[in-house]
């Protein structure tokens, strides 16, 4: 009958976890759905204490009551909502206040469910093993699937969550409930299964690179490790036992590590242990981490109080990092979420979110002390507590799980646990409940809260499953969007894409496009509003000036673009057309160095610059004509540098003849006339001296008509070629033409260096061919 009655309890708890195993539907963002289920359990899970159990919910809020934790929350989440008042753009705020209260309504009701539950931390456990289970069912299909393939791609490995990073936090933070099963679970057949169980998570976090989580399973470790020991030798009553428990749980985290090293070896790829050594507190190490801490502790000094606003540090990043934001991928987390938080909310709501979890470390360590000092040790279940609480600190100090329904609705669950097994403790038990009126009015707000919420969340859903195609043609440069298919996407709420660009801005350019270039022009500017910092408007303001001829207005709007984002190339490369319709080489010049002392050399940097250099500079000026070589030099292999160094050196007319002459060659070529054949290729390669495929079609014109002397001298040229190809053609014909002279030694020696340098088949065989005797 009692589980019966908790029924609902446990149907709503187990709803709760299974957030996190939602797909996209449709959507560019698996967060989006997900956000919208976790907002309608809450919803449920509202409806059930208001309407059927409200006399459980009268207990529970009063026991919370007692507790300054949920006020905190509660103040923290109404602060946050209270930045759309200064928030950049108060749409992004909107957007993510019902994030915030998912989070905290979750928490709320996690509590209110396990309140008058018994034995809650096997409870939790089993949900939480459940759901692990069903992870590594999805995890290890996707490693199958890899391990099918031709290159094994750990970043494949996403499992039932968006990325490989989430998957492994996910699952790192379900391994003490592993730990804890094992020990205190009775049949050693069951402890056997969830041993092997451990082992699967270990080597699943082991095999997905992913730092943040391997480093919390390492110190879950040590920490286990110490624990189990200290038990082992102060606690000899049951020494088998004991024994077998160090076994099941230790063993699984050595053998992972032995597999791991195995499997990564046949990989040929870096082993946990390697993977370990390489965490290091560095720039380098940090993957930008530090810089975006850096940034953040800009944007808060500046503005201590207010923010940027929630959701706004993805605007406010730009501008503090905008030096080493490349193209308009822009960091939309800080990659910390207590400094995101006091990045977007200020000091006063980022005191708030951190006391959150100073708090619970208080209650961890009281709960603990007080068990230890009137029962003289230390409950197996408190000190479980610790070990996820760990797991989620690293992985909220290193990347952002406020951001992933799968880590809150875990967090909630945790969370629930916590604070229920906390006030149970602490607060009187004869405590009297709330009044129903009270108890109904706040569950009632609660509801009110929500609905809007969730509406927030579908809007949001409805907008990611358009932005799709929107993103897609513009990454790809491509505009074949109708304008009745434009008009369907939403671009006031949101009015920005997952990326942060402009919604309006993007449409722009499909307007110029179909010719209302007055509609385009504005949706520009109402674009740069929405997100001021990325100057994508202006950028596109820039683009429309210059098409219709407006070149001062198309200068003003490119130097905005690229002086606010200047390592954006396509903002340098339309600072530079700008510059160059001005005719201003000092400013080019200057432009390049400053780009390149930014992000370094790069060969779409290095063609910009030759490209507008070209324009401004005449036929053979030693300055560009050196810069083209540099170039060159850099990138030996690329034919766009290449061609620029050809056309700065003998100039495009040249080039534009010598082509010509190349086609007619190839018709003589074709139709057997070698001798004009070879004039015509001769004058090609006179013309333009660096293309060596010229000299290359000579030699096989010459070799053709038997003329193998010359032809060697022709092809040795090719050889200078920057393209193993022409290089590898070049070699076979000379080897050939020496045979045809009787100079064997030299063939051979020929023959000998093509197969070293291409070793292929044929050449094997021309090799015992041609230098058998």
């Amino acid at each position: 009958m009692k589980l019966y009655n908790h029924l609902p309890n446990y149907i709503l708890l187990v709803l709760y976890i299974i957030t996190g195993s939602l797909s996209n539907f449709k959507a560019i963002d698996i967060l989006a759905p997900q956000w919208i289920y976790l907002g309608a359990i809450n919803i449920l899970s509202c409806i059930y204490f208001l309407f059927f159990n409200h006399s459980s919910a009268q207990q529970g809020l009063s026991k919370l009551s007692k507790s300054v934790f949920i006020f905190i929350y509660l103040f923290y989440f109404i602060w946050s909502g209270l930045s759309y008042f200064y928030a950049i753009n108060p749409t992004e705020t909107l957007l993510n206040i019902p994030r915030i209260g998912n989070t905290f309504f979750a928490v709320l009701f996690c509590f209110l469910l396990l309140n008058t539950l018994e034995n809650k931390v096997v409870l939790i456990s089993r949900i939480f093993i459940g759901f692990l289970s069903f992870e590594l069912i999805s995890f290890y299909g996707d490693f199958l699937t890899q391990l099918d393939s031709k290159s094994f791609d750990a970043m494949s490995l996403k499992g039932v969550a968006g990325n490989k990073n989430i998957t492994a936090a996910s699952i790192a933070f379900k391994v003490p409930f592993v730990l804890y099963s094992i020990v205190t679970i009775g049949k050693r057949s069951l402890k056997i299964i969830l041993s092997i169980l451990l082992l699967s998570s270990l080597f699943a976090i082991s095999v997905l690179y992913a730092r943040a989580a391997i480093l919390s399973s390492f110190i879950v470790f040590l920490v286990f490790l110490v624990y189990s020991l200290y038990n082992l030798f102060s606690n000899r009553s049951d020494l088998k036992k004991s024994l077998l428990n160090v076994t099941l749980t230790l063993a699984p985290y050595v053998l992972a590590v032995i597999i791991n090293i195995s499997f990564t070896n046949s990989q040929k790829k870096g082993d946990i242990t390697s993977q370990l050594g390489d965490i290091e507190f560095t720039e380098q190490s940090s993957n930008g981490r530090f810089q975006y801490w850096s940034d953040a502790y800009e944007h808060i000094v500046a503005n201590p109080v207010l923010g940027a606003g929630l959701g706004n540090w993805k605007i406010a990043s730009i501008s503090y990092g905008k030096d080493h934001v490349k193209g308009y991928t822009v960091p939309y987390h800080a990659h910390n979420d207590f400094i995101h938080v006091f990045a977007e909310v200020g000091i006063i709501g980022g005191i708030a979110y951190l006391s959150l979890f100073i708090l619970s470390t208080f209650f961890l360590f009281r709960l603990i002390y007080v068990q230890r000092k009137e029962d003289g040790n230390t409950d197996f279940s408190l000190f479980l507590l610790v070990l996820p609480f760990i797991v989620y600190g690293i992985d909220a100090g290193l990347n952002f799980p406020v951001a992933r329904p799968l880590m809150q609705s875990a967090l909630a669950l945790y969370m629930g646990l916590l604070l229920s097994i906390y006030l149970n403790r602490f607060v009187a038990k004869d405590l009297k409940p709330i009044k129903p009126l009270l108890s109904k009015l706040i569950l009632g707000l609660s509801l009110l809260l929500l609905i809007p919420g969730i509406i927030i969340h579908i809007l949001s859903y409805n907008s990611l499953t358009q932005q799709g195609r929107l993103l897609y043609e513009f990454n790809n440069g491509s505009y074949k969007l109708t304008l009745a298919e434009l008009e369907q996407i939403e671009d006031d709420f949101p009015n920005l894409t997952e990326t942060a660009m402009p919604i309006k801005a993007m449409k722009a350019r499909y307007f110029y496009l179909n010719n209302q270039k007055e509609k385009a022009h504005k949706y520009a500017l109402l674009g740069a509003k929405d997100n001021p910092q990325i100057y994508f408007g202006e950028s596109l303001k820039s683009q429309f000036f210059f098409q219709e001829r407006q070149l001062d207005s198309a200068y003003h709007y490119s130097k905005l673009a690229f002086e606010n984002l200047p390592n954006n190339m396509p903002h340098y490369n339309l600072y530079m057309n700008s510059l160059v319709a001005r005719k201003d080489i000092t400013e080019i010049n200057k432009t390049f160095e400053y780009v390149r002392s930014l992000g370094g050399d790069t060969e779409i940097l290095w063609s910009i610059y030759l490209t507008s250099l070209a324009q401004v500079t005449a036929l053979g000026d030693s300055f560009a004509m050196n810069k083209a070589y540099e170039a060159f030099k850099l990138y030996p292999k690329s034919d766009k540098i290449f061609n620029l160094y050809k056309i700065m050196t003998y100039g495009q007319k040249r080039m534009v003849e010598a082509e010509q002459l190349y086609k007619q060659a190839n018709e003589l070529y074709q139709a057997k006339n070698f001798d004009e054949a070879f004039d015509l290729f001769k004058k090609a390669f006179d013309l333009d001296p660096l293309e060596y495929t010229y000299a290359l079609n000579s030699g096989y014109a010459l070799y053709e008509n038997g003329k193998y002397n010359e032809a060697i001298a022709q092809l040795q040229m090719a050889l200078n070629s920057h393209k193993p190809t022409i290089i590898e053609k070049a070699l076979r014909h000379i080897g050939l033409s020496y045979y045809r002279i009787g100079n064997q030694v030299d063939a051979c020696s020929t023959f000998r260096k093509l197969l070293n340098t291409y070793p292929k088949r044929m050449y094997r065989q021309e090799l015992q061919k041609y230098c058998s005797n």
